[in-house]
Parts: structure tokens; C-alpha cells; sequence
């Protein structure tokens, strides 16, 4: 097949003039992940590798390509990329937010996506069975974690927040009723609730609000074009067969499959 073919030859391509005289052997596949991102990917041994390492490894075993991970700290942005993938330590990164603009001739590109995630609103138990509406988004107080992304998308459209350091503090503001809803980011809104009883709960439904929702991809270098249609077309099959949500299920994350952007 000329397109695995050509596949192979980019993610590891061969030692000139190389000769074998047995099989070939098996073509690596490298991916970048964070070391310490559970859910998401860990290193750590006794503890789960996380969703990402094992939609990795599914999508990996699609290829007929063998994974192997490169560990990357993921707290440096923009910076991450260029230290790694654009440095050629990886073939593909891993969880990347998708953002037209991010995708730039001759860097970055993104294959499709393979699930949506977001942050889900919380409230005292007085607003635990309330609808929240657009506007609650824009006056309403809403304490969010500095830096992350539901304070990012939020101080887009003016809304009233209030900043904390950590999610903790933000649930603690909900809780002696400090502001009137608090963003959580979906995959610890079940960790983070658990010790709180009956005094923080999610509110409206079960999906993310759409400006707190987006699409979650795979980056790889533009120059990999063949790499990035082979990786879309495995991502379509896992999601067909039901397999990307059945890994969710494994770490209890509420999986949402990936949405059309507006």
C-alpha cells in the first residue's frame, strides 16, 4: 500500500544504504506525552498510564507501528512544542486543543478530532438543579483557576470572574457561596467533588456549556502529511467501533465525542 508505504518512511525512516536479510522490523511510533497528567498520562509505575497513552497505544497498533513514548514536561506552552515535536523528538503530540490557528504552514498540524472536553459549571446546592443560562455566563460571578482555559474563554466575553490558584479554591469560594458558580475542568469534576457532600454540585446538564467545550486532536508536523491522513482515518475507526469511549470508561471520565465547530 503506497500510503503506509510512505507513512513508515516519515515517522522512522531508514539508515541510508541499510540492507536486511529477515523481516523487517517493526517502525516506531513517537509520541509525546506529559509524565505527570493523570488522567491524561503518567509515567509512573503501579499507577494507570491514562487515557492518552492508551488511545496512543490504540491508535499506534492501527498503524502496524510500535509506540514508544517520549515523556515531555507540558507546563511551558507554546515552548513545549518547539522542544519537541518541531525539534523531531516525537512523531505526534498528544491532547492538543483544536485551534485553526494554531496550524501553521511548515509547523503544526492537527489530524481530527478524537473526543471533546471542557469545564463543567458548579454551584451551592440552591442552584444545583438550575439551568444555566448564557447570560448567567456573563453576570454571573464566576471563580475560575488562573491561567486555565475556562478563564481564558470566559474573559473573552467579559464575564464577572473571580480568580483563584487552584480548583480546590474555587470549589471552597462555591461552597461559602464567594461567587455564584465555579468552572471545573471536566475530568476532575467527579475527584473533586467527591469529599463535598451536599454543599457543590454540577449544574444545568450534562454536557459542557459550548463556549467551555472544545475539540481535542493530535498535532504533527506539517510536513508529515501522510502521517496526519493515516492517524485521522484510525481516529475515525476507533470512535466507530466504540473504542476511544470505552477506554474513558476505564478511568471513569465522562467521555463526549468530538462536536462539528461553528
Amino acid at each position: 500500500m503506497i500510503l503506509a508505504a510512505a507513512l513508515f518512511a516519515a515517522v522512522v525512516p531508514a539508515a541510508a544504504g541499510e540492507r536486511t536479510t529477515g523481516p523487517e522490523p517493526q517502525r516506531e511510533l513517537r509520541i509525546c506525552v506529559d509524565p505527570d497528567n493523570l488522567p491524561l498520562s503518567s509515567d509512573r509505575m503501579g499507577e494507570p498510564p491514562g487515557f492518552d497513552v492508551e488511545i496512543a497505544q490504540a491508535l499506534a497498533g492501527s498503524l502496524d507501528l510500535r509506540p514508544r513514548f517520549v515523556w515531555v514536561d507540558t507546563t511551558y506552552g507554546s515552548r513545549t512544542l518547539r522542544r519537541s515535536l518541531f525539534a523531531g523528538k516525537c512523531d505526534v503530540f498528544m491532547g492538543l486543543p483544536v485551534d485553526p490557528t494554531a496550524e501553521t504552514p511548515g509547523a503544526l498540524a492537527l489530524t481530527a478530532p478524537y473526543y471533546s472536553t471542557g469545564y463543567r459549571l458548579v454551584g451551592s446546592q440552591e442552584r444545583s438543579d438550575s439551568a444555566v443560562a448564557s447570560d448567567d455566563l456573563r453576570n454571573a460571578r464566576i471563580g475560575v483557576e488562573r491561567q486555565s482555559g475556562a478563564h481564558m474563554r470566559l474573559e473573552r466575553i467579559d464575564s464577572h470572574l473571580v480568580v483563584f490558584g487552584s480548583q480546590r479554591e474555587v470549589l471552597d469560594a462555591v461552597a461559602r457561596h464567594e461567587v455564584d458558580l465555579g468552572a471545573v475542568w471536566l475530568p476532575n469534576v467527579d475527584r473533586l467533588l467527591l469529599d463535598r457532600g451536599l454543599a457543590v454540585h454540577v449544574v444545568g446538564s450534562g454536557t459542557p456549556d459550548r463556549l467551555l467545550r472544545w475539540n481535542v486532536a493530535i498535532g504533527v508536523r506539517r510536513s508529515h502529511a501522510d502521517l496526519q491522513l493515516a492517524l485521522t482515518r484510525a481516529i475515525g475507526d476507533l470512535l466507530h467501533a466504540g473504542r476511544i469511549e470505552a477506554i474513558f470508561d476505564k478511568y471513569g471520565v465522562p467521555f463526549f465525542p468530538p462536536f462539528a465547530d461553528r
